[in-house]
């Protein structure tokens, strides 16, 4: 009965020692060596983040509009802009802390990011690229990466 309660004083003094017993399988109580939940549910929800579509790093920006190209030179002096390569993220959410009671923030499947590359385009004879650069046009998707999404859950009960 000594050693009992000498172990359980060990416990309470030393939280370390009972962490450590419970690694190595097992501590009065505790059936199969598993550590009593200790955990509180976080009451917090995965947060919506809005798809983009923006100009990747490094790319060089021309503006497509009012203007003229000559045999490839040139350019548009008031219009929009068109990024050499385009990136596209879709909408997907993440675990920003937002308070919702009885729920917890998840990392769900990654969602795939592509990239396109773009060039001013409109009235420009091909061939001789001579013309008046009108629109941002670009070509086909390709992957470019993936960003990490969540989702939101309900906390187990025991939490």
């Amino acid at each position: 009965m000594q050693a009992i309660r000498a172990l359980s004083l060990l416990f309470v003094s030393c939280p370390w020692v009972a962490a450590a017993a419970f690694a190595q399988g097992g501590a009065a109580g505790s059936p199969g060596g598993d550590p009593p939940a200790t955990h509180e549910c976080p009451d917090v929800k995965a947060s919506q983040v809005d798809g983009s579509t923006e100009a990747a790093e490094g790319a060089t920006v021309k503006t497509c509009g009012i203007g003229l190209v000559v045999f490839g030179f040139g350019g548009g002096i008031v219009g929009e802009s068109c990024p050499s390569t385009q990136v596209k993220t879709p909408a997907h959410q993440a675990c920003k802390g937002e308070v919702s009671e009885g729920k917890e923030c998840l990392q769900d499947d990654d969602v795939p990011v592509t990239a396109s590359d773009c060039q001013c385009g409109g009235l420009i004879i091909p061939g001789i690229s001579v013309g008046i650069p009108i629109k941002c046009k670009c070509g086909d998707s390709y992957p470019f990466g993936t960003v990490e999404d969540a989702k939101t859950a309900d906390c187990p009960p025991d939490r």
